[in-house]
């Protein structure tokens, strides 16, 4: 067991050092409802959660650049829409050391 738990640190750590000195860690997707939008205001949503078609829940911590991307804009309010209609979105994501942060959020058919 302690083995197991230590080469799981070490290939954690190993991996945050590769990404600190490469960069920022790789852009993945999920696509799902949203079942929650955390905001204290209309524009910039903090946090969403969504869950995909397995059943798969996931909360993200919501980067400001969402609200304002110029090709895809999503507000909390805008979010808040697909929520209660049940429009599903694409998440763009990375997994950072404060959890998942989602980069980018867009329409599913687009």
């Amino acid at each position: 067991m302690r083995l197991r738990l230590g080469m799981t640190v070490v290939a954690l750590a190993a991996s945050t050092l590769f990404w600190s000195a490469c960069g920022s860690p790789p852009t993945r997707e999920m696509q799902g409802l949203l079942i929650d939008v955390e905001s204290h205001e209309l524009l910039h949503p903090d946090a969403v959660t969504v869950r995909d078609n397995s059943g798969v829940v996931r909360t993200f911590r919501v980067s400001p650049e969402v609200a304002t991307n110029t090709e895809a804009p999503f507000s909390a309010s805008h979010l808040r829409q697909h929520m209660v209609t049940a429009q599903a979105v694409v998440v763009e994501y990375q997994e950072t050391t404060d959890g998942l942060l989602a980069t980018r959020i867009r329409d599913a058919a687009s």
